[in-house]
């Protein structure tokens, strides 16, 4: 999926901003490289290209009952948590983040539906002297060396 130049500036922006907050301030976001961004900007872009589209194709809309299980279960950590829940439906953009978070999830519902599960078995030793178990094209670190 390619990631449009302009969505991937933006998130390195949101990112680097994540980033001054948690440290309190103690930087300023001008001073970050983007490319310190750049791979985890694209891999997030990506993400929600696929998501929207997925959104799009089955017409998911956020249920809004989970919507109210979420903000119940946040509101649940506070003192008062029936004036956060009241916070929350008072205030769009927070509301809409939390229907972003749902409608994620049930997009992973509805891809975890769609799948099938193939076990293999592998020895712990096949485990712990390959790179990839799993793709089935893996080396052992023996042959490596």
């Amino acid at each position: 999926v390619p990631a449009p130049a302009a969505l991937v500036q933006q998130e390195i922006e949101r990112l680097k901003q994540q980033m001054v907050q948690q440290l309190q301030g103690a930087i300023d976001a001008s001073t970050l490289n983007d490319a310190l961004f750049e791979k985890e900007a694209q891999r997030r872009v990506r993400l929600g290209l696929i998501i929207a589209e997925i959104v799009k194709q089955r017409g998911l809309k956020s249920d809004p009952e989970r919507v109210r299980q979420h903000v119940e279960e946040m509101a649940s950590a506070y003192e008062q948590p029936e004036q956060v829940v009241s916070y929350y439906y008072s205030r769009r953009e927070l509301l809409e983040s939390v229907e972003a978070l749902v409608l994620e999830e049930q997009v992973m519902d509805w891809l975890l539906e769609q799948s099938t599960v193939q076990e293999k078995n592998y020895s712990f030793e096949d485990i712990m002297n390959r790179q990839n178990p799993v793709s089935g094209d893996a080396e052992s670190t023996e042959e490596k060396e």
